[in-house]
Formats: C-alpha cells, structure tokens, sequence
C-alpha cells in the first residue's frame, strides 16, 4: 500500500487535504505532522511514497524541511509537492526546485490538480525503487561473478 505524508503545521489543512486524497485515491494510507522534528522522523522511518509539505511551517521555513528530507539517504528519494496559499513567482519555484522539491500546489487545492500530481509523483517512486532494486541485484551478480573469476 502506498503512504503519503501530509507536513502542515496548521491542523485545520490536514481533514481537507486527507479527504481530497481519500477522494481519488480512497487506497492511500495517510500520515500527517506538524512539526518539522516529527517529519523527519517519521520520514526515516517509514516508507512513504510522496511528502506534501507546506512551505509555511510554523518556526520553520518549508524549503529548509525539503532541503533536509532531500539531502538525507533516507529520504532523498521520496518526491516533496510543496503545497502553498501564497502566490509565488518563478524565482521562488526555482529555488524550491533547486532545494530538491519536485512540484508545487497552490491552496486552496483543486481535486483534480493534486490527483494528478500525485499519480505523478508515485510513479516516479514506484520507479525509482523498482531501478534501486535492480541496480542491487546487477551489483550482487557483478560481485558473484568476480568471485568466481578469483576462484579460478
């Protein structure tokens, strides 16, 4: 089953956001927290599959949150859709983009728009783990076989 993590200081965010997931993907299994110490936490522990992270944390900045989930071995593969209700210009996306976050979603969220995005973004997870997996199989096999070679 996929998991999302919902990352919102503001409680209120997390029953509308949780009910346009369970909207479209009634099978996704939701966690939600609001403090960033918490997030990372939960986000070296468990294997979610997408993080929706609102840049305006309460006592921390969003991007510094992104930043850190992405530089970190754990977490660096989950995809990060920053949610916003700020409008926000090209040089702000960008440096979310640099910061490692793969999308953005202005609130108030539109069903459709966030369905999408997050079908998007499993993919890309779904992707990414099965390329790991295979990528540590091909090593296993290169490793077998110059063991073999030094056998003989």
């Amino acid at each position: 089953m996929s998991k999302i993590l919902i990352i919102d200081s503001n409680k209120d965010n997390w029953d509308s956001i949780s009910l346009l997931i369970k909207k479209y993907h009634p099978e996704l299994e939701i966690s939600t927290v609001e403090s960033c110490q918490k997030a990372f936490a939960d986000a070296k522990n468990n294997c979610f599959n997408t993080i929706l992270l609102d840049i305006d944390m309460l006592g921390n900045n969003g991007f510094k949150v992104c930043q850190k989930l992405k530089s970190n071995s754990l977490t660096q593969s989950i995809p990060v859709i920053i949610l916003t209700a700020k409008k926000i210009d090209s040089k702000i996306r960008m440096k979310g983009f640099n910061l490692g976050a793969d999308a953005f979603l202005s609130k108030p969220l539109d069903g459709e728009e966030l369905y999408g995005q997050l079908n998007v973004m499993l993919r890309i997870k779904e992707t990414e783990d099965r390329l790991k997996k295979e990528r540590d199989s091909l090593r296993k096999k290169l490793a077998d076989q110059k063991r073999q070679l030094k056998e003989e």
